[in-house]
This record gives C-alpha cells, sequence and structure tokens, in this order.
C-alpha cells in the first residue's frame, strides 16, 4: 500500500519541481539548444512502457494532508542551482526527489555530502557533451536503476 502510493507521488513530485524549479528570469538560448527528434521519439516509446498505477478501494479512500513541507525534514537535500544548464528535470528528478526518496529510506541525514546526489552525474551521461541539451528525467531514473548514483562525496559538486 505504501508502495503504490509511493510509486504515485515521486511522479507527481518530479513533475512539480520541473515545473517550479525554472526560473522566470532565465530565457533559453535560441541557438544551440535542441531536443533531438530521435530523442523525443525515444522518450516517447519509454513513456508507452511504465506501468499504470492502480490503487485499491482502500487506497482511494485516504485523503492525502492538503500540505506537505518536505524542507523540514532531516531527508531534504537542500536547495540546488542549476545555473545556466538544461539540467531542470534532473535537478528536480534526481536532486531532490531521488536524493529525499533515498534519504528517507535510509533515515538519513539529507544536509551531508554522502547523502546528495549530483543531477549533473546522470545529465552528463545523456547530453551528448553539450550544455544545452535538456535530458529527460526518464532517462536518468533509468541509469540509477541499471548503475547506482554517485554521491557528492565521490562524484563532487555540481
Amino acid at each position: 500500500m505504501k508502495k503504490k502510493l509511493i510509486i504515485l507521488v515521486i511522479p507527481l513530485f518530479c513533475l512539480t519541481l520541473a515545473a517550479v524549479s525554472q526560473s522566470s528570469l532565465f530565457t533559453p538560448p535560441t541557438e544551440g539548444f535542441r531536443y533531438l527528434p530521435q530523442q523525443r521519439y525515444l522518450d516517447s516509446l519509454m513513456v508507452t512502457k511504465l506501468p499504470v498505477l492502480t490503487r485499491s478501494a482502500s487506497d482511494q479512500s485516504k485523503l492525502l494532508p492538503p500540505v506537505v513541507d518536505n524542507s523540514k525534514l532531516k531527508f531534504f537535500p537542500g536547495i540546488r542551482s542549476q545555473y545556466m544548464f538544461m539540467s531542470c528535470l534532473q535537478h528536480s528528478g534526481i536532486g531532490y526527489t531521488f536524493s529525499y526518496e533515498i534519504n528517507r529510506l535510509r533515515d538519513a541525514d539529507g544536509s551531508l555530502s554522502e547523502n546528495r546526489y549530483p543531477p549533473h552525474y546522470t545529465w552528463n551521461l545523456f547530453n551528448q557533451g553539450n550544455r544545452e541539451n535538456g535530458v529527460n528525467f526518464i532517462h536518468s531514473f533509468e541509469a540509477v536503476m541499471n548503475q547506482g548514483h554517485m554521491t557528492r562525496a565521490d562524484y563532487g559538486p555540481d
């Protein structure tokens, strides 16, 4: 039951953070920025393979709290800056959501370097060496599932 709720909450949290992490003062460059057609095609295929979440009747009858401030909990890794890189989905997916969830499961302090996961680790795997290439957060989670993820203590700061 908790696992199903977590499966529902994680994607919603990622999408919310992806939207919020964009600065209204930042204008993406018009030259050089690209989300390659083959990348869009592969993303579409990958999304169609995601399992559909089914909730039991008892899960559906439970009410969620109207507001939750995860930053007040010890698992939260702290606020990050993506600078001028097109790594917003990695920051929301890996930097916040994955870091928070893995720290919560391990009951670990998110402010410590060994419990923070740098978003640029997975972003660099898929951006084709170009800081202006965006990468879907689903690719990052796929990489984490297949190979794991280095901590900030091992990889270095973003």
